[in-house]
């Protein structure tokens, strides 16, 4: 009773709570369908009928109908009456008393008036008729409260979601244990619930049908929060509807509950737009309060727009059924605008989920995102005329506000930071190292990324990019050649050593984390995933400490290390720092006697860093040597072939003493290795705080 007391106090501080009286819908409904002589409608009405202002029949006529209602419906409705109808043309602004009378000497009966066309006496309803009509209008009533309860609901189960991740974040700020054990109640949280994915061990790894990617599996918290977020719209659209009996003349029983389901399942579509465009945004501050990625807020923002297509498409159906049972399909459908437009916006609708597939995205990504930002653009604008007539539509009003306003900041705060903006690019083998000084530089925090916006090429489209280190020259970045972006960078500054462009960034979003709280650091990158690790070892190495930091980068290519010469060089001198560095594209063969054990001369001379295993060198020592004497330490250490990651996670795990961090970026199987990995052995180690977080991209 009192949640639902409280579900009602919510659903009348909505704009579109401000309803007619049952009695004024019935009355100006069953009105409607006689002709009287001089009638102009009020465009001011909010029935579902419109009143007539200027012909005193139709007023006098009103007076008869409101008969039927009790004392205090009447007096409502008849001031409501005379509110509307202010500067009628006629006298139908008296007292109710005096037209009523008026109405009681010159009446005609229902079905005498039924074939007139101009009406100049008024028309006494029949009772059974002003109960059936009432009876179906009080219907309608009820089911429109609980369509705006329900989708209510909905909106606020988004709103508390992130509540309660704000008081979690809000609650590790406020008591920070990442230095204790986690309590047995919490491990068990971390290793079933919060870590692993849905089903089997693939989170970043895209699943495939027949060869054919077909999406990822969200984590296991995060499916329960979809999953019930699903479960609660399903309940809502099956609920009991309060279909009327006594409504049987204007409806029957069967019909009244297609129309409401209908009704509901529109409605709910509608409020659901509001979270649906809320977190199509960057949603920096929501990322920042709750803690979640903004890969999180994405995976909500298709699930909120999968369940509002879903309803979507019900209610369409079940609309199609009503009108075609009522044989009015063709009136209300055809020939009505603002319903074929509904019928236009819900074909839209579909190719937006279609060309959000997955697979898609991963085929072209900004011919993709593109034709998706045009498809919704002109999916609102066609629900706003489709539901104009209705309150609802301030439903579109307060979602667009609310995208619009993160696009109009965004925007501002783009060409403010980056009016003068420039960019440096190095072209490397296969890839493009940018770094870019905007005008106003942003705080940046390790792990954050930007969106650049290379305004030569899709000024239109921002990529977001991982910054691997920012200080006095800029920001720095990787951009790996793939294809379509960041292939045409690369093309770009492939012939000269150094090209400039006009590159603008916006940012920083993502969430850092609180790596340097830890006393041990384990950092797992693969490929241009060294981007984002890189970012915490340079944070770990200025802030110094005790810590002991074991930094792994496994490349495809021994000239990617050319990607980060600079920042390498820096985080070898650190003392607390061992760097691993293995190249997968080459099988070296067995190394000459001198070369190994000049090689391992070489690391016994930095500065105490522990081997893990043998440095691997081929016959080419050269450019080993090379490599390894371009830093001004020799704590770094190259292997070929891959790491036995599962084996690198366990010794950490077993090995050292003290929390530990271990956080990983890269290839969506080597990502979904390292957490698998760590689920298996939190158990291992009960003594110690292990957490586990990631960066992945696929």
């Amino acid at each position: 009773m009192k949640l639902r007391i409280l579900l009602l106090a919510t659903a009348s501080v909505l704009p579109l709570a401000t309803a007619t009286t049952i009695c004024e819908s019935a009355c100006s409904t069953l009105l409607s369908s006689y002709s009287f002589s001089g009638c102009l409608t009020s465009e001011s009405s909010s029935s579902a009928s419109s009143i007539c202002c200027t012909s005193t029949a139709y007023a006098e006529s009103y007076t008869l109908c409101l008969a039927n209602c009790n004392v205090r419906e009447r007096v409502a409705t008849w001031n409501s009456f005379r509110r509307q109808c202010a500067y009628a043309l006629c006298d139908t602004n008296g007292s109710y008393d005096e037209i009523y009378s008026n109405a009681l000497d010159n009446s005609e009966t229902a079905a005498a008036a039924a074939n007139s066309t101009s009406l100049s006496v008024a028309v006494e309803v029949l009772p059974a008729s002003f109960e059936s009509q009432y009876a179906y209008q009080r219907a309608l009533a009820a089911n429109s409260l609980h369509n705006k309860i329900y989708g209510t609901v909905l909106v606020l189960f988004w709103f508390l979601a992130v509540f309660i991740a704000a008081l979690a974040r809000l609650h590790g700020i406020l008591f920070d244990r990442l230095k204790r054990p986690r309590s047995p109640t919490s491990r068990w949280i971390q290793k079933n619930l919060a870590l692993p994915p849905l089903f089997g061990r693939q989170h970043m790894e895209s699943v495939k049908i027949a060869a054919f990617p077909v999406g990822q599996l969200p984590l296991l918290w995060q499916s329960c929060v979809i999953g019930l977020f699903c479960f609660l719209n399903l309940i809502f659209v099956v609920a009991e509807f309060d279909a009327d009996l006594e409504a049987k003349e204007i409806m029957s029983e069967n019909s009244q509950m297609i129309l409401f389901s209908a009704k509901r399942t529109g409605v709910m579509a509608i409020f659901l737009l509001i979270p649906t465009l809320q977190f199509a945004g960057r949603n920096a501050f929501l990322c920042q309060i709750t803690g979640w990625s903004s890969d999180t807020f994405r995976l909500f923002h298709r699930w909120c727009a999968r369940v509002a297509a879903f309803d979507v498409f019900v209610h369409g159906v079940l609309e199609t059924v009503y009108f075609v049972s009522m044989k009015i399909y063709t009136t209300v459908v055809i020939d009505a605008i603002s319903n074929l437009v509904g019928v236009i916006a819900t074909i839209i609708l579909a190719l937006i989920i279609i060309e959000s597939f997955h697979a898609f995205q991963r085929l072209w990504y900004e011919i993709v995102m593109t034709i998706h930002i045009v498809l919704a653009v002109a999916f609102v604008l066609l629900l706003k005329y489709h539901i104009d007539s209705t309150v609802y539509v301030y439903l579109v009003y307060t979602a667009a506000a609310v995208y619009l306003f993160d696009r109009l900041l965004r925007l501002l705060r783009v060409v403010y930071g980056n009016f003068s903006g420039q960019a440096e690019i190095h072209a490397n083998q296969n890839a493009t190292q940018v770094t870019v000084k905007p005008f106003v530089p942003f705080t940046y925090k390790p792990g954050q990324f930007a969106y650049m916006y290379t305004l030569r090429l899709n000024f239109w489209l921002a990529n977001p990019f991982s910054v691997a280190q920012s200080d006095e020259l800029g920001y720095f970045f990787v951009a790996k050649r793939f294809n379509r972006v960041t292939r045409r960078i690369h093309a770009h500054a492939v012939d000269k050593q150094t090209s400039r462009a006009r590159i603008w960034i916006e940012g920083p979003y993502g969430v850092s984390y609180p790596l340097e709280k830890y006393d041990n650091v384990l950092l797992l990158a693969g490929g241009v995933g060294v981007t984002a690790a890189m970012s915490y070892a340079l944070s770990l190495q200025r802030k110094g400490s005790n810590r002991k930091v074991s930094f792994y980068w496994v490349i495809r290519d021994r000239e990617n290390v050319g990607w980060m010469t600079s920042q390498l060089r820096q985080i070898s001198e650190c003392p607390f720092m061992d760097v691993h560095i293995y190249i997968t594209s080459e099988i070296f063969k067995e190394p000459p006697a001198s070369a190994v054990s000049r090689s391992k001369s070489l690391n016994e001379k930095s500065y105490g860093a522990r081997l893990y295993e043998t440095v691997e060198i081929g016959e080419d020592f050269g450019m080993t040597e090379k490599l390894v004497s371009s830093f001004s330490t020799l704590n770094v250490t190259y292997h070929t072939g891959r790491p036995n990651v599962p084996r690198v996670v366990e010794r950490e795990i077993r090995e050292e003493a003290g929390s530990l961090a271990v956080f990983t970026c890269g290839p969506a199987g080597f990502v979904d290795l390292a957490r698998t990995t760590v689920i298996r052995n939190l158990d291992v180690r009960p003594d110690r705080r292990i957490d586990y977080f990631e960066d992945g991209f696929s």
